[in-house]
């Protein structure tokens, strides 16, 4: 069991997009890049940024800022993208 789970969190780690940029800062943030689309057609005048939660891209800046605050979790990763 947790050697398939860590097989696939590797494999994930492997195939995924890396940024080193960090985010832009915005009010709105659209959680999954699947829905981006249908949301930004119907609300045209907001600013939006879209966090990938499908290990499609990594931002290995808040990566960091995750592993120094000691959160190893992909939870802890996604906590610390949204808090900046």
């Amino acid at each position: 069991m947790f050697l398939s789970r860590f097989s696939y969190i590797f494999l994930c780690i492997i195939k995924a997009k890396y940024k080193v940029s960090l985010p832009p800062k915005t009010r709105n943030l659209i959680f999954d890049s699947h829905s981006t689309e249908l949301i930004e057609k119907t609300f045209k005048n907001y600013k939006f940024h879209t966090l990938d939660t499908r290990y499609e891209t990594i931002n290995l800046r808040i990566l960091i800022k995750a592993f120094l605050k000691l959160k190893f979790t992909y939870r802890g990763y996604l906590k610390e993208y949204i808090d900046y």
